[in-house]
């Protein structure tokens, strides 16, 4: 009579066992990372030309052109007044936006680098944009 019950005892046991081992199982998460290439094409981007972003006479932040040797390698970095990138405008003139906490930018729109500028800094009006001496 004992031998049913240790029988039924273990079967419950393995149920819970398997029941926990398979709730765990949900919870785990992986990610394939792969690492750069020795080999891989690497862009080479420097620094073109420096702007100031002017609305209504005040600075409103600046905007750094980067750019290699092909029209498709440019990129403008947007920063706020006092220089932290908030974002940037890509070659094809999209809107890329830095959100905290995230890994990759959130795109907000595309157009002119104008109005790109205007979005990324949260501008009421389209800034002018000056050119200034670089800063290197």
């Amino acid at each position: 009579m004992n031998a049913p019950h240790s029988l039924l005892v273990r079967c419950v046991l393995l149920s819970a066992v398997l029941a926990a081992t398979l709730a765990g199982a949900g919870c785990i998460t992986s990610e394939t990372v792969r690492p750069a290439r020795p080999d891989a094409n690497l862009v080479r981007r420097s620094l073109r030309a420096q702007f100031e972003a002017r609305l209504d006479g005040r600075v409103v932040g600046l905007v750094n052109e980067y750019g290699g040797s092909q029209a498709a390698d440019r990129y403008w970095s947007v920063m706020n007044p006092w220089g932290q990138e908030v974002g940037f405008v890509d070659d094809l003139m999209r809107f890329w936006r830095y959100v905290p906490h995230e890994e990759l930018p959130r795109h907000v729109g595309a157009g002119p680098l104008v109005e790109g500028v205007a979005r990324l800094l949260e501008l009421g009006g389209e800034p002018e944009l000056v050119a200034v001496e670089r800063r290197d």
